[in-house]
């Protein structure tokens, strides 16, 4: 039963692993917390549900197309809002403020749209298994957890191997040296802002068939998510990737030992004694 939980928790932490590399990137490159991050998430299912919905399009043809909505409205969100934000007195607070606003914004104007009813698809693969042995895998969950992976090694291929992403991590380092190098750090806050924003989208995808869809539905995962990063370390995307599989047990196995609620007591009492015992997270630097 330990073991197929664990499984179980190792799958559904791979979508928070999407959620988590988002902000992981954004903090990393643009140095802002983003507590809109949750609702860009919401945004997200919401699109899947009315491409199914309206459409009839699988939310798995639907991750390209949500990937881009959400990464242009990261784009604009740093570009119009953020941007003019930095080098003002009392720049972090400011920030704080303006992606919380942001945050109200989106929850409030989807209500106004599309109302607080809860929303959900059914598709009939979601509920598909195959049996190896004592363990069962959920088809869907294990589909997810593959585009999981694919995404996260796309996303290290692109930090990795490109002058984009190679610019990325020079700002991450150091973005005076990087200014100094003649790299155009605004053009790649906002290129950050967007693929991070992006990654929520396709998170959305993958959590819209298995989830009820409602305004304030990016809270829930959103402060997971910063527990991940926080576990992983600020800005580490290889940490958030690691931290999250490991939320995921936790989450997963704890339910079956202790009970679901005080398996999410657990996950928040990992987070305390990581900000006691070691701040900078499993793969943070320190100062």
């Amino acid at each position: 039963m330990l073991l197929q939980s664990a499984i179980s928790g190792l799958l559904n932490g791979g979508v928070y692993a999407l959620i988590s590399m988002g902000l992981a990137l954004i903090f990393g490159v643009v140095r802002v917390v983003n507590f809109a991050h949750g609702e860009f998430l919401m945004v997200g299912m919401y699109l899947a549900y009315w491409a199914f919905v309206l459409l009839g399009v699988d939310p798995h043809l639907a991750l390209f197309l949500c990937f881009v909505v959400l990464f242009f409205l990261g784009y604009i969100s740093q570009k119009l809002l953020i941007e003019r934000t930095f080098d003002k007195p009392f720049e972090g607070e400011i920030q704080i403020f303006v992606t919380v606003g942001l945050s109200v914004a989106l929850i409030h104007g989807i209500q106004i749209i599309w109302t607080a009813d809860y929303r959900g698809i059914e598709l009939s693969y979601v509920g598909a298994a195959i049996s190896g042995g004592p363990l069962t895998f959920n088809v869907f969950k294990m589909t997810s957890f593959l585009i999981t992976l694919l995404v996260a090694y796309s996303l290290y291929l692109f930090l990795m191997k490109t002058d984009t992403g190679r610019a990325m991590r020079a700002i991450t380092e150091n973005r005076e040296a990087a200014t100094l190098l003649g790299i155009d750090i605004h053009k790649h806050y906002c290129l950050a802002f967007g693929i991070g924003a992006g990654l929520t989208g396709i998170a959305g995808v993958l959590l819209t068939p298995i989830f009820y869809i409602y305004p304030s539905v990016g809270l829930v995962f959103v402060l997971k998510a910063f527990v991940i990063i926080i576990l992983g370390g600020m800005g580490s995307i290889s940490g958030a990737f690691v931290a999250a599989l490991i939320v995921g047990i936790v989450e997963s196995v704890g339910g079956v030992l202790i009970g679901a609620a005080y398996s999410q007591a657990l996950i928040f009492a990992i987070f305390i004694l990581t900000m006691l015992f070691k701040p900078t997270g499993l793969f943070g630097k320190t100062a």
